[in-house]
């Protein structure tokens, strides 16, 4: 009889694991959380690649959601409500204190989840679509505690000019959209949290060593090796001098367990190795009972071959489930798909409207400019090396500025789609500008792109049909000069492209960009016209 009990238990155990594998998140809003004043983030049913400058609110968006998850007043206490506020919510309230208009910070996560009544804890109509439907979800409140209201009264009345926010007199209060109280315990699906940012840490290491030992062994030797260790344990004798000072041997297996490759310690290699290790562990212990998972910067220190292997493991392992990814990766922001990542630089831009098309050409070509050009807010767009060695050159006699000063990001294309990028640019709002040849043509160029943001420069002389020929023609006499060993200085140009521009770069001839280039230059740091 307690056989078919047990029998029963882990029927239903395995009934309620499999509900919650069919829930995810398919919206999160922020309000007043870090550098989050009002953002709403709708979510892809798997994939989710968020990427963003430091300091951006990537690593936030993941927090937030481990926050909510967590249901725990603890874990929030402890990283502090000033630096989980937003700065600038806090110091608008500054300026004009007062009760009524006291900033409240809100993280909520809108669940897909199947429509039964045991899920109806979570259901509310606080929020109402447009068909006026109740939604699923929970959410975490940090706002004043009504309990000291009169001590907050005393800090606005007592100061013109207020200097400290009353963090202290704000309560911490976790909730479903149907306004009953949420704890972890009632969390609605299994949620795995990997942070590779801290890897070389005692806990980040037996946690590794742990998690091989029970995903290696099956339960019954898992339980017997335990038992043999304790025995051979208590077995042991100190010295009579220990045990008179009570002194007596303890430990368990796992905590004594230590991984060893080529004669060298888990603890002694490299971080890369250890940050692998660490991923796969937790992915194999935690990921089939997991409905959503979340890893922060799988690829720190990682070898590009290494972070090939992981991604493709953790694609393997993660089907099915959704994923939440903080990266700053190219490979990882074009291999698992454009149309999945946001941009993060304190509000969120999704990639969705990214045409499928364009998502599987920069799945499939070389990858390593596609994150550069995410984030960077100044583009030019040019054809091959020779004209990007050049480029910061012509920069600076342009503008007198470095390139880096002025935020402009040069990207040689190298015979690469230049409508694919600029569909890129226009989805995120960057501006563009595309140097490129003419190709003996006459034609407006990429003309469904161009706008405010986009313009594409072409010298207009199609008997100028080449960067090189452009330079020479301009720049004849230097260029002669700097080519003086060659019988014919425009063939070797154009037969040695990147040798022949990196030789005019170490000159100490001061070559003048064709007029094309100039306007492309002028135009990207705002001084057009001049």
């Amino acid at each position: 009889m307690e056989k078919n009990n047990m029998a029963d238990l882990s029927q239903t155990e395995d009934a309620k694991e499999k509900d919650m594998r069919n829930i995810s998140i398919k919206e999160i809003r922020l309000k007043n959380y870090r550098v989050f004043l009002d953002e709403k983030i709708v979510c892809n049913a798997d994939y989710n690649i968020f990427v963003g400058d430091n300091g951006s609110g990537k690593s936030s968006i993941i927090h937030g959601i481990d926050l909510v998850l967590s249901g725990n007043v603890s874990k929030v206490t402890s990283i502090g409500l000033k630096s989980l506020f937003n700065s600038r919510a806090v110091s608008e309230w500054k300026k004009s204190p007062a009760i009524e208009t006291l900033p409240v910070l809100t993280i909520e996560l809108f669940l897909n989840m199947p429509d039964e009544p045991k899920w109806h804890r979570f259901n509310g109509e606080h929020y109402l679509n447009s068909n006026g439907k109740s939604t699923y979800g929970i959410k975490m409140e940090c706002k004043p505690n009504p309990d000291f209201i009169k001590d907050i009264e005393e800090i606005v009345e007592g100061k013109n000019t207020i200097e400290i926010f009353p963090f202290e007199f704000y309560t911490v209060e976790f909730s479903t959209f149907a306004d009953q109280a949420y704890t972890g315990y009632l969390k609605p699906f299994r949620y795995l949290f990997v942070d590779n940012t801290v890897i070389n840490s005692a806990k980040a290491l037996r946690f590794i060593v742990e998690n091989t030992f029970q995903n290696v062994v099956d339960e019954r030797n898992l339980l017997s090796s335990r038992l043999n260790f304790r025995q051979h344990t208590e077995k042991f004798t100190l010295p009579a001098e220990a045990i008179k000072r009570d002194l007596k041997v303890i430990g368990d297996l796992d905590s004594c367990l230590e991984i060893e490759k080529d004669g060298i310690a888990l603890a002694g290699r490299g971080d890369g190795y250890i940050s692998m290790c660490k991923t796969e562990s937790a992915l194999l212990k935690h990921i089939e009972k997991s409905s959503v998972v979340a890893i922060e910067e799988p690829e720190n220190h990682l070898s590009h071959s290494c972070l090939r292997t992981l991604i493709a493991n953790i694609k393997e392992k993660a089907e099915y489930r959704q994923l939440f990814i903080v990266t700053h990766n190219s490979y990882i922001t074009s291999r698992i798909g454009l149309r999945n990542v946001y941009f993060v630089n304190k509000r969120v831009c999704s990639m969705s409207k990214i045409s499928s098309e364009t998502a599987n050409f920069f799945m499939k070509a070389p990858n390593d400019n596609i994150l550069q050009f995410v984030l960077s807010k100044k583009i030019l767009l040019v054809e091959g090396a020779a004209e990007f060695i050049l480029m910061e050159k012509f920069i600076k006699a342009i503008t007198g500025e470095d390139a880096a000063t002025l935020g402009i990001w040069t990207i040689a294309l190298n015979n690469l789609s230049f409508s694919r990028y600029l569909e890129l640019g226009s989805v995120l709002g960057s501006k563009v500008a595309v140097v490129r040849d003419n190709d003996k043509k006459s034609q407006k160029w990429y003309e469904s792109f161009c706008g405010d943001k986009i313009q594409v420069f072409v010298d207009e002389d199609v008997a100028r049909y080449t960067f090189e020929v452009c330079l020479y023609n301009d720049n004849q006499e230097k260029i002669g000069k700097i080519f003086s060993d060659e019988p014919d200085a425009l063939k070797y140009m154009l037969d040695h492209k990147a040798e022949a521009a990196f030789r005019i770069l170490e000159s100490k001839e001061e070559v003048v960009p064709p007029s094309y280039i100039s306007k492309a230059i002028k135009w990207l740091s705002g001084m057009q016209g001049k």
